[in-house]
């Protein structure tokens, strides 16, 4: 498998652009947002644009950056 000739297809190049702009997790249900996490502001559009885990999530009212409640966190070797 050449993977240059791989990366050069649009639909990875794509597929790139959405794995740097989308971090692991689900965000959490809107209901549980509380503070800041909750006011009805526009604070964010992409997860790239929030630190470190966080995503950015529906509040219900508007975006705001979240901890996610699920992720991933690799396979445990004994």
């Amino acid at each position: 498998l050449n993977l240059d000739l791989e990366l050069q297809k649009p639909t990875n190049c794509e597929f790139l652009k959405y794995i740097l702009l989308v971090k692991q997790g689900d965000c959490p249900a809107p209901e549980k947002a509380s503070g800041f996490a909750a006011a009805c502001v526009e604070s964010c559009e992409v997860d790239n644009e929030c630190s470190g885990v966080k995503k950015c999530c529906s509040n219900g009212c508007g975006h705001t950056c979240q901890v996610p409640k699920t992720l991933y966190k690799g396979e445990e070797h004994s």
